[in-house]
This record gives C-alpha cells, structure tokens and sequence, in this order.
C-alpha cells in the first residue's frame, strides 16, 4: 500500500502522518492519534517538522488546532532545495574528506549572559558576517543588547548580511538583509565570520555554539550564497 512507503526525504514517522493526513483532509491531533495509533506529543513533534519542510499547515478553531496537508507538489520545492544544497556542497565536502584534518575547536555558552558573549566575539573579530536562520529572537528576548549590538556593528562598519524568517524594518541601511521562509532553511540561526561559525539555539534553552574552523565555516558559506540568491530583497 501507498501508504506504507516512506517518501523521499521524510522520515518513516513523517511519511506516515503525510499520508493520513491527506486521507482526513483536515485533522486535530486527537483525531490523528486516534487514525495513527501514534501518541498525541509525538505528533505534535512531527507535525512541526512537517510544517518546516512546508507540507502542513495549521489553523486554529476555538481551543482546537486542525492540521491540513499542504500540497505534495511542495515535496518537489523541498526535494529540490535539498539537491541544490547538496551539489553546492559536494565538491567542498569532498575537499574536506580528502584533506588532512585540521583542528576544530568548539566552545558552547549558555543562557542570557551565554548569548551576550558568543555575540560579542562578531565584534571583537571585526570580519565580515554572513548570517542565515534569523529569525529576530535577539530582538524578542535580549532588546537592550539587540539595540547595542547592531549600533557596534554600523560604527565598526562592519559587512553584515543576514537571511530573516520575517520580514524586520528596524535595521540600518548599512546591514543588508533578504528574507527567506522558514520552511527553506535551518530552525538555527547562523552566523559566519573569519573562520568561525556561531550557531544559536534560542528554545527550549537559550544556547550558542562556536565553531573555530576554517573549513567548517568555507562550506557553510557556500550554503549561505545559496540561500541568499534564494532570498527575496
């Protein structure tokens, strides 16, 4: 049957919930647990995942959200971002399995103050930043140091690009950014700079993740040029 196959690029529990929910047209969760046997926390989990790569959709009705699959012709945009990544990647991929191995040095914070210092290390640096996966929680979360931050980077003169999940009209003229659905691109913000890559993970924890790699950081760049022709201005 159909719908015991998995779907390329989805995983075995994806595929599953896809399928039924294209059979219930429009389902709660309750209603899907009850089609799926699968438990309702589990399903909210992968409904999200769903939601990522834009093939659900929600809405809300009194205390109730009803899921609804989108369109399987979106599995043709998802598949096909997924392909150009890879062959953007690939040779650079390649490079670095051939490569002698460089050192890699990982430093995690953690917390408000945790964030506070991984940003800081953009400005210390001074190099140009590419950053994708924004999704403005600096802003949400940390506002006063949001407001400082961007004011050292435009006295700087520090390049910035930056790839939002929304669209912001509070940023200088001299940060250029484009925007870019969430579904398109990783759920953790990224940023790239000198031979550093900063990952911050904003929920369930606040937490940033610095990477010291040259090589790491030249392969994230090719996904991040990527992206940007993507991006709308």
């Amino acid at each position: 049957m159909i719908e015991e196959q998995i779907i390329p690029g989805l995983t075995k529990p994806e595929s599953k919930l896809y399928f039924t929910l294209l059979k219930l047209k429009t389902a709660t969760a309750r209603e899907i647990a009850q089609a799926t046997g699968f438990h309702r926390t589990n399903i909210y989990d992968v409904m999200e995942k769903l939601k990522e790569k834009g093939l659900v959709t929600f809405y809300k009705e009194g205390n109730a959200n009803y899921f609804k699959a989108a369109d399987p012709h979106n599995l043709h945009n998802y598949l096909d971002n997924q392909h150009d990544t890879i062959n953007v990647l690939l040779p650079e991929l390649s490079h670095l399995y051939h490569q002698k191995k460089e050192e890699i040095d990982i430093e995690i914070f953690q917390g408000k103050q945790g964030i506070i210092a991984a940003y800081k290390d953009i400005l210390r640096e001074k190099k140009p930043v590419f950053a994708f996966g924004i999704s403005a929680k600096l802003k949400e979360k940390i506002p006063i140091f949001r407001e400082q931050f961007i004011q050292s980077v435009v006295k700087q003169k520090i390049p910035y690009q930056l790839i939002y999940t929304r669209r912001i009209t509070t940023l200088p003229k001299a940060m250029q950014q484009r925007f870019l659905q969430q579904e398109f691109i990783s759920p953790i913000e990224v940023h790239l700079y000198g031979g550093k890559t900063l990952q911050i993970i904003w929920e369930p924890d606040m937490r940033a993740i610095l990477i010291k790699s040259k090589q790491f950081t030249e392969t994230y760049k090719k996904h991040f040029k990527l992206l940007w022709k993507q991006a709308e201005v």
